[in-house]
């Protein structure tokens, strides 16, 4: 099983609506096989993908647990919104 992470602009809600609609789809063909507030987890024949999503502060922390799904988890947190350059800068200033 692999861990991947990151953090988003996007609120917990939606980054699970995305997920839904990415590890769904045709490419990835996962289906749900159980979801709270915090967490969504998919299974496929080969193998499954929990993703678990928590607001700090202005972000949103995702964590992505993958076991034969590491190229779609992937691509799915690279397709999430990123806060700018200039807005990490001024959030880690103002301490």
């Amino acid at each position: 099983m692999t861990r991947y992470g990151t953090t988003t602009v996007a609120p917990p809600a939606d980054v699970f609506r995305m997920a839904r609609q990415h590890f769904t789809g045709r490419s990835a063909g996962l289906r749900i096989v159980s979801q709270s507030l915090d967490a969504l987890e998919l299974r496929s024949s080969v193998g499954t993908v929990r993703i678990e999503a928590q607001r700090v502060g202005d972000e949103t922390e995702v964590t992505i647990l993958s076991r034969e799904h590491d190229v779609e988890s992937r691509a799915f947190l690279y397709a999430l919104p990123r806060a700018s350059l200039l807005r990490r800068w001024r959030a880690r200033i103002r301490g």
